[in-house]
């Protein structure tokens, strides 16, 4: 499985992982390729794909775009070519500038030139089938009654799917850290926080190795992360000039 839902500490006061620290650790992973997804923003992603590329991983540029009424519906949108990550520079550009942003027409756009993965049923649910478009499932035991919920509404609609470990810290033990900033972001005590204030505590970096494992009787889901990998091919030209 490839990493397609990962933050880094540029998903400011809630992702807690460096750039370095990430490309690393899929590095001691033996992973090919992963990708680069912080909430509405693509602070990261210059220096990620540099040091991706020197590690010998290649970058997967994508980005988190939630909703400003509801952030827990969110759309990851994954470049699939240079055009693809010229439209998200401009669609976070939207997101944080027009009062009347919307998910459900953003995705009323073809948005051809992405893979848009997302975990609502409620935005994708009048949508007509897409190959682009995919349920998004999560490797999390606290998603297990949701991922069964979205697997059989994916069936039913005839929509692709494939799974997630959403990553906000490097290790199981970081958790306490997301917790930290997390308060720090809230203007709260950690004690104060609630539940959905935080990603849950199996977000860290898993070994893909475990994930492949635990989803085996679903092997569709892992094929389509990998699947999803191959054909995201943005190419930024580093060491070019690049005139406005």
């Amino acid at each position: 499985m490839i990493p397609l839902h990962v933050h880094s500490n540029n998903t400011l006061l809630n992702g807690t992982i460096s750039v370095e620290r990430l490309v690393q650790r899929a590095v001691d992973y033996g992973l090919t390729s992963m990708a680069l997804t912080d909430k509405n923003s693509m602070h990261g992603v210059i220096q990620f794909s540099k040091i991706a590329i020197d590690k010998k991983i290649r970058p997967i540029i994508g980005c988190q775009i939630d909703s400003p009424e509801n952030p827990s519906e969110y759309v990851i949108l994954l470049a699939r070519n240079n055009k693809g990550y010229s439209e998200l520079c401009k669609i976070i550009t939207s997101r944080k500038l027009n009062d009347d942003f919307s998910l459900i027409n953003l995705l009323e756009n073809k948005l051809e030139n992405f893979f848009i993965l997302t975990p609502s049923i409620e935005l994708v649910k009048d949508l007509e089938k897409r190959d682009n478009l995919y349920v998004e499932l999560i490797a999390a035991k606290n998603e297990k009654k949701n991922n069964r919920n979205k697997y059989q509404f994916a069936q039913e609609k005839g929509l692709q799917f494939v799974v997630t470990n959403p990553i906000y810290f490097l290790d199981e033990k970081d958790f306490l850290l997301h917790k930290t900033l997390t308060a720090i972001r809230l203007k709260t005590t950690i004690d104060n926080l609630q539940p959905e204030d935080l990603a849950d505590d199996e977000f860290y970096f898993k070994d893909p190795i475990i994930i492949d494992h635990q989803w085996k009787n679903l092997p569709q889901a892992l094929e389509n992360s990998n699947e999803i990998a191959r054909r995201c091919k943005v190419d930024l030209k580093f060491g070019k000039y690049k005139f406005p």
